[in-house]
């Protein structure tokens, strides 16, 4: 597959802007939790069964995403996971006006789901991607993730501030969603389906699970990145909640902590391969989960009554 640089370039910015999204969606309804909490009179309890909504549709759609790219190819599965997602944006407005728990972990599971399959979509046309024009972009697409959930929870903050009403907080993010969709999916480079249809067919999805599975280092790092990923989404999750309950910041306050953290998120993200290229990657491994770990119990044990 030959690309001029223009198309390159195109690719290249249709999967930043791609992957924007889902970190800006779901920074933006996280922002939101203490007002879903409120508005559904909802127990700690209850905030984490219906926060619980989201892994169950990620998951779920994550063991599905391999078997519908191989059969859909990769620009049909990244809109079925628009789809998902934006209708999960509907639902959870629906839900919380209605001031339905039930309707808002339905929501969760809906935008877990599409958040799942955008993110497997773009991390295997990214590959595909930086394999055909010889350069490394995988962490700056990760970076853009992690922008979008800077800017996801500053707009949620500045709305939070000036108290503009759920409604149209969730229509601009479906409107920031179509613009930018509608604008990137057109230049979205299907690499990855032309590397597959070149591949030869090397069985079936259950026996190539099983090759995986004995695969001792990818069984390690399946465990470093489990770790990370429990820090990530309890921050993800909780975070905004924790401030307020434990630390006594009001919402505009608890939302100006999150959009802290995403800022540091993000920072890691796009310094990350530069770091990795200086230090190494078992230091850098290393430093990462010192810092995490230390951030953790700073928000832990802080004492802000």
């Amino acid at each position: 597959m030959n690309m001029d640089l223009q198309q390159q370039l195109r690719g290249k910015w249709a999967i930043y802007g791609l992957m924007f999204l889902p970190g800006f969606t779901w920074a933006s309804w996280v922002s939101r939790t203490p007002y879903m909490r409120d508005i559904l009179h909802a127990s700690t309890e209850m905030m984490g069964m219906i926060l619980f909504g989201f892994s169950c549709g990620s998951m779920l759609c994550v063991l599905l995403a391999g078997k519908l790219i191989t059969h859909f190819g990769t620009s049909r599965v990244m809109r079925y996971g628009f789809v998902l997602l934006l209708s999960g944006v509907a639902v959870m407005l629906a839900a919380l006006l209605l001031h339905s728990a039930y309707g808002v972990f339905a929501s969760l599971v809906l935008m877990g789901g599409g958040t799942a399959l955008i993110d497997v979509v773009i991390n295997v046309e990214g590959a595909a991607f930086e394999r055909l024009i010889g350069k490394s972009i995988m962490t700056t697409i990760h970076g853009f993730f992690s922008f979008g959930t800077l800017i996801g929870a500053l707009s949620g903050l500045a709305m939070t501030a000036v108290d503009v009403s759920i409604t149209w907080h969730f229509a601009f993010v479906v409107l920031v969603n179509l613009l930018i969709v509608s604008a990137a999916l057109r230049h979205l480079p299907a690499t990855s389906d032309s590397e597959r249809h070149e591949q030869a067919h090397s069985g079936g999805f259950l026996a190539q699970v099983g090759r995986e599975l004995r695969d001792r280092q990818l069984l390690i790092l399946g465990v470093v990145i489990l770790a990370m990923a429990l820090a990530e989404g309890s921050a993800n999750d909780w975070l905004p909640l924790l401030m307020i309950d434990g630390h006594n910041l009001n919402h505009t306050q608890s939302t100006l902590v999150y959009a802290g953290f995403t800022a540091g998120m993000t920072v890691g993200r796009f310094l990350g391969g530069y770091v990795v290229d200086r230090l190494g990657r078992v230091l850098v491994l290393r430093a990462s989960a010192f810092s995490a770990a230390l951030g953790l119990a700073m928000v832990i044990f802080s004492n802000n009554q």
